[in-house]
């Protein structure tokens, strides 16, 4: 379950700039429970600010082709404000819709953990219900279709003026859709976690089902791997061993052998050799079925 935060009653609104200011002066260590946990205050005195969310939309909507323009989410998150050490934004949480009910199979929401801590506030509505359970990571290789030990189970609701931190690489939850439309803030830091590998699992069983990470250095690789000629056998080679991504790593081995498959038993032991577990299994899964990082089967 997500770590509740409870700081005092406060009354207090301020603005988004006043609210980065005072983030800045600060100085919280963001990249740590602790200093997230320090820096809750602000973001209960953003919360308390009903105003400033509809202000900075139509401020963005004034800008016509430019609304978001550095937004990578879908339509229902706007970044309020980014930085190379963190970000700010809005998700809206929207309620089960009855055409939904008629796709077979539809979810709202997918088992999940997360490689970013996050620092939320319930800001507008009833807010939404998070089915929760907490796993250790160092336990675990995180190899696809590997076990979690989940455990901790508990629903968890974001109401209004509740804030709480998800943990990277310890939370895991599956998002339930509020009875209304409702808005949340997150405060969410850059920290080295960004490299780890997302999971989504199987509620049931813990079982990790799939990689939900997919950024654009995995398409290189993928590409390079199936138009690629042997000249650029050098830097899949320097990506295998440098880059701080594990699946990327393996993406790229994956990627020589494609190339070269002359070489794969070399390269397969020298990878072997050199890479830690979870590349060996991602390698071993990608050789079995092209594309098993993205839909476990």
């Amino acid at each position: 379950m997500p770590l509740e935060i409870c700081p005092p009653e406060d009354d207090e609104a301020i603005s988004l700039a006043e609210y980065l200011c005072r983030l800045h002066a600060g100085r919280y260590d963001l990249s740590t429970i602790e200093g997230l946990t320090a820096s809750a205050p602000l973001l209960k005195k953003l919360g308390n600010n009903k105003d400033f969310l509809f202000d900075f939309l139509t401020d963005q909507l004034r800008q016509n082709l430019n609304f978001q323009f550095n937004n990578a989410y879908g339509p229902e998150v706007f970044v309020l404000h980014s930085e190379p050490a963190f970000f700010l934004r809005a998700n809206i949480w929207m309620p089960r819709q009855e055409v939904f009910t008629r796709i077979p199979g539809f979810r709202y929401d997918i088992c999940h953990d997360h490689n970013f801590h996050i620092l939320t506030i319930g800001y507008f509505g009833p807010g939404y219900e998070s089915l929760t359970f907490e796993y250790d990571r160092s336990a675990h290789v995180g190899a696809l279709g590997e076990c979690l030990n989940l455990h901790n189970s508990a629903v968890f609701n974001l109401s209004v003026g509740k804030i709480a931190i998800y943990r990277a690489k310890h939370d895991i939850h599956i998002q339930l859709p509020p009875p209304q439309m409702s808005i949340s803030l997150n405060l969410i830091p850059r920290t080295e976690h960004q490299q780890d590998i997302q999971f989504e699992v199987d509620e049931a069983n813990g079982k990790i089902l799939r990689y939900l990470d997919f950024a654009g250095s995995d398409a290189a690789v993928r590409i390079a791997g199936l138009v690629g000629g042997r000249d650029d056998l050098q830097v899949l080679a320097e990506v295998a061993s440098t880059h701080p991504n594990p699946k990327v790593r393996a993406l790229a081995v994956l990627a020589q052998m494609q190339i070269a498959p002359e070489l794969a038993a070399a390269i397969e032991e020298e990878t072997r050799v050199k890479q830690s577990e979870i590349v060996l299994n991602i390698v071993k899964s990608e050789l079995s079925r092209y594309g098993a990082c993205m839909n476990y089967g």
